[in-house]
């Protein structure tokens, strides 16, 4: 028994054996991890919201998102054609009253958001305030793994004005 089983593995093993010649069945290529831009926006517009067209600056691709009275943009990262596998959503807008203390306020109170501070380019000009969240995709659930991130960004935007613009807390 041990020398059929020793001249089976030296057959597999052989140089001219079909096995050990043979390429990899397709199947065994790594698939593309992600969701398809055409289904991330049409995921977008099913939950009512206005999705702008596919824009493209450099290697970077986006599309703005009107959700009410705000507008966002969502930017695809790491893609392979035209799916990709995660997603950076962000937004951002210039105010006089925006500070360095709202946004180290929001970083230090918010968990999932970061938010930059921008002063202005001349005295005269706003400063500006920006946030932005992250979001992997995994190549196991469709788009609806997409719903509770979207559900957070959606609820913490509208809070994220008010933060950064507000005077720091009485003590």
């Amino acid at each position: 028994m041990i020398v059929a089983t020793a001249a089976a593995l030296m057959l597999l093993a052989s140089p001219t054996s079909p096995v050990s010649q043979s390429q990899p069945p397709a199947a065994a290529q790594p698939a593309t991890i992600g969701l398809s831009i055409p289904a991330m926006t049409g995921f977008l517009t099913a939950q009512g919201l206005t999705v702008g067209p596919l824009e493209q600056d450099g290697q970077r691709r986006f599309v703005s998102v009107t959700d009410g009275p705000v507008r966002w943009v969502l930017f695809f990262q790491s893609c392979e054609g035209d799916v990709c596998s995660d997603l950076q959503f962000s937004f951002g807008f210039a105010n006089a009253g925006v500070t360095m203390d709202g946004v180290n306020r929001w970083n230090r109170e918010r968990r999932f958001l970061k938010a930059f501070f921008e002063p202005g380019a001349t005295p005269q000009a706003p400063a500006a305030a920006a946030t932005q969240f992250d979001v992997l995709i995994n190549g196991v659930q469709g788009v609806e793994q997409l719903s509770d991130p979207l559900s957070v960004w959606r609820s913490s935007i509208l809070e994220f004005p008010a933060v950064v613009i507000s005077p720091p807390p009485a003590a």
